[in-house]
């Protein structure tokens, strides 16, 4: 029974209407949660073990809750959770869901974390992980392929560390410009890696130039 840590049998239907669906992947997939059992799962006319984990509602989509009013953010929204270890790798994107029981302060996520993140103070230092929005109003984003390719040894590496496309779009603010105002923009896939010069959204050896404001934009 989904939820109860007790019991070591479950059944699974595909939307509790199909009784001759059962795939171990779909157990192993659920992106859960609290206490790891031995379960028996009914696949093709035969019974096998596999190993997974069961938990409840509040711990497959938790509630975060934050500092300060987050009313203006919706379901749908995408926000990052950044890392509160020595990696910043450990950084996390979920998409924030319904919730009829959240406050002002409070979202209820998509799925749980895959790392644990700080949220408190230690010694009066304050050292809760920041939350930031990632979604906004106005999108653009870079258009990249969706396994990675090399033209030469240096892509070749960035390849084989990154395993995904590096060359979307970018946005340059050059020399001689007159004016320069970007707020509350989403940068999605953008910026060039193998290329020096090709950032996300940047200044390019401006020197002194025109009025020039970058607030609340986005990248990831």
């Amino acid at each position: 029974q989904k939820g109860s840590p007790l019991l070591t049998t479950e059944h699974y239907t595909q939307n509790g209407r199909d009784p001759d669906f059962h795939t171990p992947e779909t157990f192993l997939s659920l992106p859960l949660f609290t206490t790891e059992r031995y379960f028996q799962v009914a696949t093709s006319g035969k019974t096998i073990n596999q190993f997974y984990r069961v938990g409840n509602t509040e711990a497959a989509f938790p509630i975060i809750e934050l500092a300060d009013s987050v009313i203006n953010w919706a379901p749908g929204d995408n926000v990052v959770f950044a890392s509160t270890d020595y990696d910043w790798r450990q950084a996390e994107i979920r998409q924030i869901i319904e919730c009829s029981t959240c406050s002002d302060t409070q979202i209820r996520v998509n799925e749980s974390f895959t790392y644990m993140h700080y949220g408190n103070f230690t010694y009066n230092i304050d050292e809760r992980g920041e939350v930031g929005m990632l979604s906004q109003n106005i999108r653009i984003e870079g258009l990249v392929q969706d396994d990675c390719y090399s033209i030469d040894d240096a892509t070749q590496k960035l390849c084989d560390r990154f395993d995904r496309d590096l060359f979307g779009g970018h946005i340059k603010v050059l020399k001689g410009f007159a004016s320069a105002r970007v707020y509350n923009v989403e940068l999605y896939h953008m910026g060039q890696q193998p290329f020096t010069g090709s950032y996300p959204l940047h200044c390019h050896m401006c020197d002194e130039g025109g009025a020039m404001k970058l607030k609340n934009n986005s990248i990831w």
